[in-house]
């Protein structure tokens, strides 16, 4: 989530399982200027950083998240119920 004031990106929220992390947009790596996510392996959580990270304090190992490139729309899906 990234929060906006006066039509400019000022924080960037990533979500981790039973919590997350709060960044300044200034600060977080981007790809352009479009703020980079490394999204886990198997898992929900996205992240401000590449690599491994500790969740043993949730009672889980650990997460592993890497760089994945920007999905690009190639056709329009349409939804048939």
């Amino acid at each position: 989530m990234i929060r906006f004031h006066d039509g400019l990106p000022q924080s960037i929220w990533y979500s981790q399982h039973a919590y997350g992390a709060a960044y300044s947009y200034a600060c977080v790596e981007k790809a352009g200027a479009r703020p980079v996510v490394y999204s886990a392996k198997g898992s929900h959580a996205n992240y401000a950083t590449s690599g491994r990270h500790d969740l043993h304090e949730l009672g889980m190992s650990f997460d592993l998240s890497f760089f994945s490139p920007p999905l690009t729309r190639t056709k329009k899906i349409t939804n048939h119920s």
